[in-house]
């Protein structure tokens, strides 16, 4: 046997054994399964701390998610969590949305995308982009938190409902956002401000609470 194919056997042996728990645990759901590719893939084997790391044009598939980055690693107890660094673009087909980011922390079993740096996110089902420096998504909920410098762009047949505060809570399900901390938005040439700030962002209305102020363009 040649040095190349006994290499090869290797390491389809390690990635069997780094994966095939999560496999066993869960072998018809979809959560349970992850498809992976790269140009470069390092395993350990470690008892307490299996990990997989890829780099180079990788990629992976769980459940309805995708991830591209420059680097990827796999975690944790039955590959429960997975770690991002570089270009990263996430894509989830469920949900609709499309997160690009330089850094990205994921828990399979929570459902929880976490990142900790500039992100932009685009949900085409309901034509919103947000932008924060802090994103927290749960996929069972349909909950985004964002935090610092937050931006959101609503598209509407009036034209775009611009919101703009420190921290704020979006449903993608129930379609609402709720503001917190020098909000604003800005919406048909007018504007309003609050220290929190409500938008259905079915119907398009605006709740104002705390001491408010703001400029009607009838």
């Amino acid at each position: 046997m040649s040095d190349m194919k006994r290499l090869s056997i290797i390491t389809l042996l390690i990635l069997l054994l780094i994966l095939l728990p999560l496999g066993a645990q869960e072998a018809t759901s979809e959560k349970s399964v992850i498809n992976f590719s790269s140009d470069y893939t390092r395993a350990s084997l470690h008892e307490d701390q299996k990990s997989l790391l890829l780099s180079g044009n990788a990629w992976i598939e769980t459940g309805s998610t995708r991830i591209q980055a420059d680097s990827i690693e796999i975690f944790g107890e039955e590959s429960r969590y997975i770690s991002c660094s570089g270009d990263i673009e996430i894509i989830d087909t469920d949900q609709g949305l499309i997160v690009n980011s330089k850094n990205l922390y994921y828990d399979r079993v929570r459902s929880l995308l976490r990142i900790d740096g500039w992100a932009e996110m685009e949900d085409r089902i309901n034509e919103i982009i947000a932008k924060a420096a802090y994103l927290e998504n749960s996929q069972e909920t349909g909950i985004t938190l964002l935090q610092i410098s937050v931006k959101i762009y609503k598209h509407t047949e009036d034209g775009p409902m611009i919101c703009m505060t420190d921290s704020a809570i979006y449903n993608s399900i129930k379609q609402s956002l709720e503001m917190t901390g020098n909000s604003i938005v800005y919406w048909k040439g007018s504007s309003y401000e609050a220290s929190q700030i409500s938008v259905d962002l079915i119907n398009n209305e605006i709740t104002l609470e705390g001491r408010v102020k703001g400029t009607i363009n009838e």
